[in-house]
Parts: C-alpha cells; structure tokens; sequence
C-alpha cells in the first residue's frame, strides 16, 4: 500500500514538471521601459484617386495639436516614442477605387515595400509601414497587417494601412502593430464581445478621434507606472482610492481582480481578469466621462505537456466593457464574490471605491494547474502516507512491546 502511494505522489510530481503554466500574464507586473516606435509613413496614390491625407500628412503624425507622435506619448505615460518619415507620394497605378482593392491589402504592401526601397529607404530601419491609400467607399477605414509586439520586429514585417486620414484611425491601426486587438461591450459578462463599441477606447470602431486607452489595455501595455497599479486580490474589504486613467494623478489608476475559470473538461484557466478604471477625459462621450469602467480581459493561451502543445481557447485579445458605475452603483462580480461601489468623487480627478467579499478569492490563473493538482493531489498523499507511516510505527511498537512481555 506504501509503495503504490509513493507511486502516486511520483506521478503527479511528474505531471506539474512537464506541465507548462507559465504565462506571461502571470508575471509580476512592471511597467515597461520607454520605447521608440519608427514608422515609415507612405502616401500612396491610385490611378483613379490620390491618398487621404496629402499636405495634411505632416500636421497629423508630427506638427499639428494634437498629433500622432503626442497622442501616443499621452496615452502610453511617456513609454512610447513615434518616431519617422514621411515618403511619397507615389503613384500605384495598378490600383483603383473601383477595382477590387479591399481585398488588395497583401499586393499592394508588396508594392509600397519595392518602392520604398528603390528609393533608398531601408525597411529594418522602421518598425512599422503606415500607408496613406485613398478613401474608399464600402472598404474599412483601415487595416493591419500583423498582431505583435512591432516595436521588436522591422517595417519588413510589420504594416498597417490607412484609408481614412483621421487620428482615431491611424491610433487604432498601429495598435494593432503594438499587439492590442479590440475593444467592445459585453454587458452579460458572459465573456463575449457583443460589439466592438466601447468609445472609451481607441481600439473600438466607435471612438472619437483621439481617445486613449481603458483600464485593460493600458494593464496589457504595460504603461501604467507601477505604483499606480494594484493587483485587487490581495485587498481586504474597505474603502480605496483610485484616480483618472486619463491624467497623471499620485493615486492608484488602475486595479486588476484576476479570475480562475476553466474550461469545460479541464483543469485550464481561461486566464480572465477584471480591471478598474476611473475616465474623466472629455475625448470621450458625455455617457463615458466621469464613471468607473469596468472591463474584462481575456488572452488565448495554450497549454503544453512535453513537447506537444493544444490551443484549448481562443478570445482574440479583446477587451470587454462589462458596466459602467455613477456615484453610489454597485457592480457585483458574480465569478469572484465580490462586490465594487462608487462611493464619492473626492474632487475632479480622484475618487473611492468601496470592495468587499464574503469569502476569499478564487486562486489566481498564476497559480494554475500545479496549484490546482498540488493542493488536490500531492498534498493528501503526503498525508496519507504520513498517517500510514505514523500507524506502522505504533503497531511495531505494540509488536515489540507484545515480543518483550513475553520473553521467558
């Protein structure tokens, strides 16, 4: 009986070993360093239309107020530089606004790329390509070729276009070339994004043209300073300030409330959290301004044993406008016991929540699943071979006494 328990508790030791959980989310939070950003900006013309933005190109990405290069300081807390040129216009003629050039998006990056470098600009000196096309009716206002973290890749790689010459659009395309996805409303907290209309976002298709970030994709970018993030889980019930996500305040902006969900039939977190957020930013509308935001995240992910990896869920990188809160609303979060009042504005910029819980939280996803087979597994059989090992002794040491009484 001994044996096959150490066998069991062998096994399971083994499990948590070869079982990857290590999530980049699950890291200690640090805010990350500034950063450059190097764009090439291309103006290209079609044979029937020239680009939507012309002279206007300058003003927007460097010398207008405000400006791309500004706004992406603002809302990045100074971690991220825009930096560039501006190249063209040149004429691609094999293009028109009549032909099928929605879905053109490949070959016409291809082109801009050959060009751009017969006229001596070299790709792995930007980040990002940005190109400028004509506005086209019944095509998006803009597209983005990749979904990554471009500031560590090269304009060889990285791409976004631009069919609409406004700043909304062309903060919106590069988010996407920074690894942000989109931000909508899920007001049944049911983890699906019912639309992409959270205006208090520029990831959204419904924000005004220079609104920043919510709570969530400021968390994924890392650009709150650290001292102004709090990981919610540890709080105990009380009252706790929180200041405007939209200005730089010495209160606590955003707070994080992570979530251990699973997945039917597995022991697999979904890796979801909360984040809290306060907005005051008048580049919102009125119906957004001055509330606590409430939004959700939730990362695809993969779990791993061995060398053999399976996607089990797939939420995009979309971010989940689940409630907004005025002065004296409750929200209560039904997966983590929680409940979050809006108590007060202490003035214009900052303001108190109230939390508190009946019963602690969930475990975080950073515990995962050596958590879950530790606490469920390894430990009751260390009991139990604790217990067995304890009773041996006592019976040996009734045998032995039983064998000495009976000597002659």
């Amino acid at each position: 009986m001994l044996l096959i328990i150490v066998r069991f508790l062998l096994f399971f030791l083994t499990l948590t070993q070869g079982l990857n959980t290590s999530f980049p989310e699950n890291q200690p939070y640090k805010s990350r360093n500034a950063t450059d950003l190097r764009i090439l900006v291309v103006l290209s013309d079609y044979a029937d239309k020239n680009n939507d933005c012309g002279n206007f190109t300058s003003t927007l990405f460097w010398q207008g107020s405000p400006n791309i290069h500004d706004h992406f300081l603002s809302l990045s807390q100074h971690r991220l530089n825009v930096t560039g040129d501006i190249a063209g216009p040149y004429l691609f003629s094999q293009f028109t606004v009549t032909g099928n050039v929605c879905g053109d998006d490949v070959l016409l990056t291809e082109a801009v790329q050959i060009q751009v470098t017969q006229d001596n600009y070299n790709l792995k000196d930007y980040n990002t390509l940005v190109i400028i096309t004509p506005h086209i009716e019944g095509c998006s206002a803009g597209s983005a070729g990749v979904f990554e973290d471009c500031t560590l890749k090269t304009a060889e790689t990285c791409s976004v276009i631009v069919r609409k010459c406004l700043g909304n659009v062309v903060t919106h395309e590069i988010g996407h070339n920074l690894n942000m996805g989109h931000a909508g409303w899920d007001v049944d907290d049911n983890n699906v994004i019912d639309n992409l209309g959270d205006a208090s976002d520029v990831m959204s298709f419904a924000s005004w043209e220079w609104t920043t970030l919510n709570g969530a994709h400021m968390w994924q970018m890392k650009w709150v300073q650290d001292e102004f993030f709090v990981e919610g889980q540890h709080l105990e019930n009380g009252e706790y300030g929180i200041g405007s996500l939209d200005v730089l305040v010495n209160v606590p902006q955003v707070y994080r409330f992570p979530v251990l969900d699973r997945v039917a039939h597995t022991v697999e977190p979904l890796n979801k959290a909360y984040f809290v957020s306060v907005r005051t930013s008048q580049e919102m509308p009125e119906s957004y301004r001055n509330k606590v935001h409430i939004h959700h995240y939730l990362r695809r992910y993969q779990a791993c044993v061995g060398q053999g990896c399976i996607q089990l869920f797939q939420a995009g990188q979309q971010t989940g406008l689940v409630r907004l809160l005025s002065v004296g609303e409750n929200y209560t979060f039904s997966d983590l016991n929680l409940t979050l009042s809006f108590i007060r504005w202490n003035d214009n910029h900052t303001a108190t929540l109230r939390i508190w819980t009946t019963k602690p939280f969930l475990p975080t996803p950073s515990s995962s699943t050596q958590h879950l087979v530790w606490w469920w597994f390894v430990v009751p059989a260390v009991v139990v071979v604790v217990v067995i090992g304890l009773l041996s002794l006592y019976k040996y040491r009734l045998c032995w006494k039983q064998g000495y009484n009976n000597q002659p």
